[in-house]
């Protein structure tokens, strides 16, 4: 069995503290597309498009909660969590756990988006995300043998949630970055 080399997948540390940096926040307020609410951590909306009221608080025991209700929806809502330029050619899988709730049962999308000279690509990953009234757990990953550009060097990588542009509710009790 051949082992990697220790410190390849550093940066799942380095993203996994500013997830914790987030949930230390202890503050709520409008959320504002773009605006970092912790290290390489924001929410984007189509702004040009849609009238939106979107909020967020940071829960005592909790990573964060947010809603959106829009008057009149955009084309995307997204969490949004930096990557980073690293190289994934030696990671095999790249994935993420989380436990989450919601009023009401919704769902997300998640991808990882690769930038390059000539644009993005998003690689999504196969299972939905569903909130529920209770507390639930989620995890998915992807094989990055299976996709050509997670296994090429990138101006950088973005792990994003996709969730209804017209109105969620979501709670994200904790979210973990998973890399091996």
């Amino acid at each position: 069995m051949r082992w990697r080399k220790r410190g390849t997948t550093h940066f799942v540390d380095t993203v996994n503290a500013n997830l914790e940096q987030l949930a230390k926040r202890g503050d709520s307020g409008p959320l504002v597309s773009g605006e970092r609410l912790a290290q390489g951590i924001w929410f984007d909306m189509d702004s040009e498009q849609a009238q939106q009221d979107a909020k967020y608080s940071i829960p005592p025991d909790g990573l964060i909660s947010f809603s959106l209700k829009a008057a009149r929806p955009g084309r995307w809502f997204t969490l949004n969590i930096d990557i980073g330029a690293n190289d994934l050619s030696s990671v095999k899988v790249f994935g993420f756990a989380a436990r989450s709730q919601a009023p009401k049962t919704v769902i997300a999308r998640a991808c990882l988006r690769s930038f390059h000279a000539d644009g993005f690509e998003d690689v999504f990953f196969n299972q939905h995300l569903v909130a529920f009234s209770e507390n639930s757990s989620h995890a998915d990953a992807i094989w990055t043998e299976q996709h050509p550009i997670l296994r090429q060097a990138v101006n950088w990588r973005t792990l994003i949630f996709f969730f209804d542009p017209a109105e969620v509710d979501w709670v994200f009790d904790d979210l973990r970055i998973l890399a091996a």
